[in-house]
């Protein structure tokens, strides 16, 4: 969480900037990091999801602090490049993926192609050999296990994500016949935005049992279990974060259960992280223009909207509409006085941050700050609709 020093530092820098702003702290990025790290077993590496916020600044730090990549486009290839990360340590996923797009991830030796089709597993061998390469590709699974309570449902029935774990004899008796692709391992991500570390326990052991099935009935070297990721952190009134300390017990348990070491001796084992890493990093500031009544309800009209801030509104993976920690920043500590909507500028009806939400008494020129901003905001949002200036990105 930010500190009050480093709000009015934010307050002052978005009132010099004159417009919005999303600010990235390095310090909670770097204490999200070594939580995570620290709680998992030393031999599991750490892949930032570079679609929850592909700023370069986030990721450069992220790289330096020792993360891998999971990457799911050409655009986020170079992303990762440009931050220094190493080629051995990218992965490669999305069901999309052009032959472009192949061709550069094959040209950078990048640690696997995360395959989610049949056609695509014989178009990577083709353009490897193209290369003169065998290029190492993991198979992602679509398991029959699912998250119920994760965010965002990516495994478990049917899914536009991975080969059905029920369809993998498919898939290896097509992979038996090529010669320019190396199988790796598994790619499994079931679930997105958990808070309940036991939900997860369950899912990393149905990796695990599905690992074994792989290696004993297809006689497949098991050189990378990537296991996805899920860790969520909470966002609205009532959520409890991830108690990520009785996570990495749980997962210690695990291994000596399943005799990981043996089973598999030399294995590298992948996390994947996005929102976890980076979403409580993220402060979005922007100012209040006007204040007006409508029907004994009260609006606040702010200079940015689901334009700056989608996820805000509660369009993205909501079903019902729930409001972000949102402070007057410039009063915080200021007695709450009434509720107010909070709007955008845009010319529609869904461009609303917050609802109902109680707040001090806020006049034009006050500063608005979201919270929990880092992950899913400035890249995830409407940034050309009515052609506003966007806000500018920082990391402080």
């Amino acid at each position: 969480m930010y500190n009050n020093e480093e709000i009015m530092k934010c307050v002052d820098a978005a009132r010099r900037n004159n417009g919005p702003i999303y600010f990235y702290n390095k310090r909670i990025i770097k204490e999200k990091y070594e939580l995570l790290k620290n709680n998992l077993p030393k031999t599991f590496e750490i892949y930032y999801a570079i679609k929850a916020n592909p700023f370069i600044g986030v990721v450069e730090l992220l790289g330096s602090l020792g993360a891998g990549a999971d990457i799911a486009s050409c655009g986020e290839l170079e992303i990762a490049r440009r931050a220094g990360i190493a080629p051995d340590k990218i992965g490669f996923a999305g069901p999309g993926k052009t032959e472009n797009e192949l061709k550069k991830a094959i040209c950078c030796t990048i640690a696997a192609i995360n395959l989610e089709s049949v056609p695509e597993l014989l178009l990577v061998d083709t353009l490897a050999a193209g290369f003169g390469k065998k290029q190492p590709v993991c198979v992602r699974i679509n398991p029959q296990h699912e998250i119920i309570k994760s965010g965002m449902r990516m495994g478990g029935g049917s899914k536009q994500f991975g080969i059905d774990e029920d369809t993998l004899d498919e898939f290896f008796t097509a992979l038996s016949n090529l010669r320019n692709v190396e199988f790796a391992g598994l790619h499994i991500f079931a679930g997105s935005q958990v808070l309940d570390y036991q939900l997860l326990l369950d899912y990393f052991e149905n990796v695990l049992k599905i690992a074994v099935h792989v290696k004993n009935n297809y006689s497949a070297p098991m050189k990378i279990i990537n296991f996805g990721g899920g860790f969520g952190i909470p966002y609205f009134a009532g959520e409890e974060e991830l108690d990520i300390q009785s996570f990495g017990k749980g997962i210690d348990i695990l291994f000596k259960k399943y005799n990981v070491e043996k089973v598999f001796p030399e294995t590298r084992y992948i996390v994947e992280s996005g929102r976890y890493l980076v979403g409580e990093c993220g402060l979005y500031v922007t100012q209040v223009l006007y204040r007006k009544k409508s029907w004994g309800k009260e609006y606040v009209i702010t200079e940015g909207g689901i334009n700056h801030h989608l996820a805000a509104s509660g369009i993205l993976g909501s079903i019902l509409k729930k409001n972000y920690k949102i402070k007057v920043l410039n009063k915080y500590d200021a007695p709450i006085k009434q509720k107010y909507n909070i709007v955008g500028p845009l010319c529609t009806t869904l461009d609303s941050l917050a609802n109902n939400i109680e707040l001090p008494d806020v006049q034009p020129g006050d500063m608005i700050g979201i919270f929990n901003s880092g992950a899913y905001g400035f890249s995830a949002s409407l940034l050309q609709f009515l052609s506003h200036k966007p806000p500018i990105e920082v990391i402080i």
